[in-house]
């Protein structure tokens, strides 16, 4: 069987694995000289949230060398650059990581950085061509119309409201497991959709979770 665009074997990917601590600090040296005015922003937390985000970059890129199937590290670019434009955080940065890092694979793994690399590309022309942020519950059941009112309960950690809300729907549904579908799920994908939009906090995102 032929490998694919930016498939790469196993020794080239535990290469590839060995080299992310360096490529992290690679692309978050460059991307510090070409926006100093985001790091003056958000100081050291802004710099150690960049290292983060582009060793998530590795994580996510990490199964399309695997496999060769593109479409979900750019579904994940997109959902990135989402969440960055709603902290103020220009998507020219996400831009600028992927540049930086397909340059220094190359540099690297010469010619066995080259799907590495073609593989970041093609997220990036992705992202310049523009991608529409994935929804993950345009697929799912209808939602009960306690959804709404239990995501903003669970955001505030109200418990008492959100304990009878689950009850009325409960009396409806006369289904557990209806009510996690109907409900519960719709309810955290809407607090991971507001999470995103920078309208809750992470503590609230828990608060939630926890409830």
């Amino acid at each position: 069987m032929n490998q694919t665009r930016y498939q790469i074997d196993a020794e080239a990917l535990a290469h590839y694995s060995a080299l992310r601590d360096e490529a992290i600090s690679d692309a978050l040296a460059a991307s510090e000289q070409a926006f100093p005015e985001i790091y003056a922003r958000f100081g050291e937390q802004g710099r150690a949230a960049c290292a983060e985000d582009i060793g998530f970059h590795l994580e996510f890129l990490r199964p399309t060398l695997e496999n060769g199937e593109l479409a979900p590290f750019v579904g994940y670019l997109g959902w990135l650059v989402q969440v960055l434009s709603s902290r103020n955080v220009p998507h020219q940065s996400v831009l600028q990581s992927l540049d930086d890092l397909g340059a220094f694979f190359l540099r690297r793994m010469g010619e066995a950085g080259t799907p590495i690399a073609d593989a970041l590309w093609a997220g990036k022309a992705a992202l310049e061509r523009g991608i529409a942020a994935p929804r993950y519950d345009s697929h799912g059941p209808a939602r009960g119309p306690e959804a709404k009112p239990f995501a903003t309960a669970a955001t505030a950690g109200d418990r008492h409201t959100g304990a009878a809300l689950l009850d009325q729907a409960f009396e409806r549904e006369q289904s557990l497991p209806l009510v996690a579908v109907r409900v519960i799920q719709p309810a955290l994908y809407e607090v991971g959709r507001l999470w995103e939009q920078n309208q809750v906090s992470v503590a609230q995102e828990h608060t939630a979770t926890a409830l």
